[in-house]
């Protein structure tokens, strides 16, 4: 009987517990800052580049040690032939012998391997910091992309009822007698217009989506909360951090390992030497030997060996320089460009926001209050609805892109400060610098 009503009362709390969780759920918003931070935790290419810089450091361990010992043993002098052959004791030549070698290679050559680690591993770190820019700036550009493509939904969405309500209207103008079919078949003609405008804006927000879904998984699909951060350019302070771009940041660790590399070719110029430690043992007859070896390399035919290995990385260290400066030269000509833009899209921003969507709604307002006292044409204030609605789409085109430049370039030479603020409670702040 207990087991019972307790099953019944569990079934009775299942309606009620499945929807509570479901509307846990999907109450979750998704900020700016959430997508970021949630990309960071996320992401497979930061796991990678965190397990490659791992990797590095353990390197960097064992690269100035010496090699491990060599355990040597066997039987020298045994007889194969004659009355003695194949017996330990029957000549006194004949001796089991165990030792071991050490080599030493040449402190120069540990010293270059370990520069090589280590030049290797802030390498590993630049890359790091790379792949961060990199998931930060695909993370916010689809955030982005998709706030942008839902605020011209909801636009859309608010034309849409407006032109239910006209076509209410001009179906109860017609079947009172005083409107014209001629109405109806406009203002659906419209209508269909509108929905094809819409369904354009739909797949932009389902691409957005589906980018952000690559990068923070089914957190993609929470609602979106808030505004972009309202991050300003100058153009001054971006100028000079040209040297904070992750990709150019990853210059000069590339060219210490060069650096380290040509040491590591011309330390090859000197000799390694090994020492070796054997006991022989002789028949019981005989004494025990002890021996004691060394032995030296001779590096004898350094222009045809080691010279040529050392003046093909020092040829390999002039082009990466000189790739060194052009990826300079083009990433000061982007800055420019972007600067540009930049300017261009905030006078176009405020010339739309300004004159443009003003005068288009003025226009449709005249139109619409002719039509009304049927001194106008319902395809005219259809035409002019419709270039309002343009106006104010092209309005928030015009604010997604900007906002799109302004946060690239911010996280370009900043991303380091904002991963470091991904982890406060507060609001991303904005990185100047006096």
């Amino acid at each position: 009987m207990f087991t019972s009503l307790v099953r019944a009362a569990v079934l009775l709390l299942i309606p009620i517990t499945m929807p509570v969780a479901l509307a846990a759920e999907l109450t979750v918003e998704l900020t700016f800052k959430e997508a970021l931070r949630a990309a960071l935790a996320q992401s497979p290419a930061l796991a990678a580049s965190a397990a490659r810089q791992e990797s590095g450091r353990q390197m960097l361990i064992p690269a100035a040690e010496l090699p491990d010992p060599t355990l040597n043993f066997g039987i020298e002098n045994l007889p194969i032939e004659g009355m003695d052959r194949f017996r330990f004791d029957g000549d006194f030549m004949t001796m089991r012998r165990v030792g071991f070698m050490q080599e030493v290679p040449h402190r120069a050559k540990r010293e270059a391997d370990s520069g090589i680690a280590r030049a290797q591993l802030a390498l590993a770190s630049a890359q790091q910091n790379l792949s961060t820019l990199e998931v930060l700036q695909q993370t916010a550009d689809a955030w982005v992309r998709r706030h942008g493509a839902e605020r011209k939904l909801s636009l859309l969405d608010a034309v849409l009822n407006e032109n239910t309500l006209q076509l209410q209207a001009v179906q109860a103008a017609l079947a009172g007698g005083s409107g014209s079919a001629v109405d109806v078949v406009m203002v659906r003609q419209d209508a269909a217009t509108l929905h094809n405008r819409r369904d354009e804006l739909l797949e932009q927000q389902q691409r957005a989506v589906a980018a952000l879904r690559a990068r923070i998984g089914e957190l993609a699909d929470a609602p979106l909360r808030g505004e972009p951060p309202p991050w300003q350019v100058d153009g001054e302070h971006l100028s000079s951090s040209l040297h904070e771009h992750a990709e150019l940041a990853l210059l000069e660790p590339a060219l210490a390992v060069l650096d380290a590399e040509i040491a590591r070719a011309e330390a090859d110029r000197k000799p390694d030497w090994s020492v070796g430690v054997a006991y022989a043992r002789r028949a019981r007859d005989f004494e025990d030997m002890l021996m004691l070896e060394f032995s030296i390399d001779l590096p004898l035919f350094t222009d045809r060996r080691q010279s040529p290995r050392i003046a093909a990385r020092r040829e390999e260290k002039r082009a990466v320089e000189a790739d060194v400066e052009l990826m300079r030269r083009e990433h000061a000509a982007m800055v420019e460009a972007d600067l540009a833009r930049q300017q261009r899209l905030e006078r176009t921003l405020q010339r739309q926001r300004d004159t443009v969507v003003p005068l288009a709604r003025e226009q449709a307002g005249l139109l619409l209050a002719a039509w009304r006292g049927n001194q106008g044409d319902l395809a005219e204030v259809i035409d002019a609805r419709l270039a309002v609605l343009e106006s104010e789409l092209a309005l928030l085109t015009l604010e997604e892109e900007l906002t799109l430049l302004r946060v690239q370039l911010h996280l370009t030479y900043n991303s380091l400060a904002i991963s470091d603020q991904l982890g406060d409670a507060g609001p991303l702040q904005e990185i100047t610098r006096e």
